[in-house]
């Protein structure tokens, strides 16, 4: 497919982790990863933890293609997905109910509240695909490595610890050599009287986002709670309904704007 030398896209977030999308085919080729860095790049682009490339399938689905702020693609975008949802009713590509299909799986999605360009999704997901593993992490404790699509690692904290300095923590475990070559996700989770509170460092972004979807879907699968409910560092609170083999996480989606961008 040919892009057009002038891209429409909108900016939209899902709990403050934000995407440019592109109602677009996905770069023909790795190279093109260069146009994903351009848009995501918050100094001289739009701006965002990654872009989302959609495109109709009939009246009631869409594809999504993911890629993270740094070009790589990735297998799940939770928050990605709810925006994605909106967007697509926004266009009047479908109704409130969907079918989102994407590198991992097909994620249904149910718009349930919305005023104007703002919502409430819900996505109905596969549940992680084991059990999770609890291993031993470096500076003592454990952590529980999750996949659910792509890997995470949970780690329960103290009050101190997870207000801290958080990312410096979090990137001496994203690499560390015991969660294998590619390493994972990092999420810190700290029981409050009525919330969990989760923060999270992704891959691809290598830095803390506001809110990952599927970290806590993770989140919820280490701690064994159901439902979970989890405010993330950008104040929104996602819940989880653990169901059998598919989940429920709920949480916002939010249009800002919508621009025209000339690559």
């Amino acid at each position: 497919m040919t892009r057009p030398t002038e891209l429409v896209v909108a900016k939209m977030h899902g709990a403050a982790n934000d995407f440019c999308v592109v109602a677009a085919a996905p770069p023909a080729s790795p190279d093109d990863a260069t146009l994903v860095r351009a848009l995501a790049d918050r100094r001289r682009g739009i701006g965002g933890d990654g872009v989302l490339f959609v495109q109709p399938e009939g009246t009631d689905a869409v594809r999504m293609h993911f890629y993270n702020r740094d070009g790589g693609r990735a297998g799940l975008c939770l928050n990605g997905s709810r925006c994605v949802a909106l967007y697509s009713v926004l266009e009047g590509w479908t109704a409130d109910a969907l079918s989102i299909r994407t590198e991992h799986q097909a994620v249904g999605a149910t718009v349930v509240e919305r005023v104007d360009r703002r919502a409430v999704v819900r996505l109905d997901v596969d549940a992680p695909r084991a059990a999770p593993e609890w291993i031993a992490i470096p500076g003592g404790g454990r952590g529980a490595r999750v996949h659910t699509g792509d890997p995470h690692l949970v780690v329960e904290v103290d009050l101190p610890t997870i207000e801290g300095d958080f990312e410096a923590a979090a990137r001496t475990l994203r690499h560390w050599e015991g969660l294998g070559p590619e390493g994972a996700n990092v999420h810190f989770v700290h029981r409050g009287a009525d919330t969990w509170t989760i923060r999270s460092f992704e891959r691809g972004v290598e830095a803390e986002t506001l809110a990952c979807g599927s970290g806590c879907i993770s989140a919820a699968a280490a701690l064994a709670e159901s439902p979970v409910d989890l405010r993330t560092r950008g104040g929104a609170v996602l819940r989880v309904d653990p169901c059998d083999d598919r989940w429920a996480l709920t949480g916002p989606a939010e249009r800002v704007f919508v621009t025209e961008w000339r690559p």
